[in-house]
């Protein structure tokens, strides 16, 4: 379970400086950015290989990006590109079919709930749950809590540790002219 959570971790991480480099204009070769996004497709898919418990949770979130169009930049493209090329390498195991609706009704609620902050006013409490996408986060607990399978919640709030550690990075870049 500790290389679930370390490779969640590590796929947060890529998956935020593909965005910093995409959202926030990070200045590093675009290869890099194209570099990361394979990069964690490629571990997505070892991850789902060595632990299949959590393809509801990832098949769900790929497709809720899809659908919301969120593969607005050839390198967001790359990473779910790399990560279903990966997939039809190493195979995917059978998804829970309840679990991947539950996972992707997440996902969605927090797309657009994410978009909707980015356009209008609401409360603090509000804007922070959306802005940090977590609706998925409870999802998966809730989901853990019922199974007891507790590798899917500790895998996306290793993610989203991951994902967040590097958003908070910015101040770094931009003290070296990077952003």
């Amino acid at each position: 379970m500790m290389h679930a959570i370390a490779i969640s971790f590590t796929v947060g991480i890529l998956s935020r400086f593909s965005d910093l480099i995409v959202d926030d204009g990070l200045k590093v070769h675009r290869y890099a950015g194209y570099a990361a996004s394979i990069a964690y497709g490629l571990l997505l898919a070892l991850l789902l290989h060595f632990y299949p418990t959590l393809s509801p949770l990832v098949m769900a979130v790929a497709v809720a990006v899809t659908l919301s169009k969120k593969l607005d930049e050839m390198t967001h493209a790359i990473g779910i590109g790399s990560f279903l090329l990966f997939i039809a390498i190493f195979g995917l195991s059978p998804v829970d079919s309840a679990l991947f609706m539950v996972f992707l009704a997440a996902g969605i609620i927090d797309e657009i709930g994410n978009d909707y902050m980015d356009k209008g006013k609401s409360g603090k409490a509000l804007r922070a749950f959306f802005e940090n996408r977590l609706t998925l986060e409870v999802a998966a607990f809730a989901v853990s809590v019922s199974t007891g399978n507790w590798i899917i919640w500790l895998s996306m709030l290793s993610f989203d540790i991951g994902y967040n550690v590097m958003a908070r990075s910015k101040p770094f870049f931009k003290g070296r002219g990077l952003l």
